[in-house]
């Protein structure tokens, strides 16, 4: 099985999934995500769910309906398994961020024990 891509980040890391993505390239992750990528920066100690409600021009509603597993796999009832195309993380493990096909991210915050998702599209 392929191992996802890991580029290493001045504060945090990022993950490229091969199951979503193959080949990767960077063509496709910008296709697939948009400008959201650019709103994070792991050296900011701004919360990564706090930077994208700033960076997001609409109102963000995060609901916790839906269960992501440790491997990032999104889960909402009745709905197809999402697998994550890329995975935010600080390098303290303190806050991960993944984001899926169809604009959805979810946030887990370690600390507070929560997972919260959004669709921004």
């Amino acid at each position: 099985m392929a191992q996802s891509a890991r580029i290493q980040l001045k504060n945090g890391d990022m993950n490229l999934n091969p199951r979503e993505l193959n080949p990767v390239t960077i063509n496709h992750i910008y296709n697939e995500l948009g400008i959201v990528m650019m709103w994070l920066d792991t050296a900011n100690p701004t919360s990564l769910k706090q930077q994208i409600e700033d960076n997001y021009q609409m109102p963000v509603t995060w609901q916790n309906d839906a269960d992501v597993d440790g491997e990032g796999n999104f889960y909402y009832p009745e709905d197809p398994t999402l697998y994550p195309l890329v995975t935010v993380k600080r390098l303290d493990n303190s806050e991960t961020l993944h984001l899926y096909h169809y604009g959805i991210v979810s946030f887990i915050d370690q600390a507070a024990q929560t997972i919260e998702s959004t669709r921004i599209d």
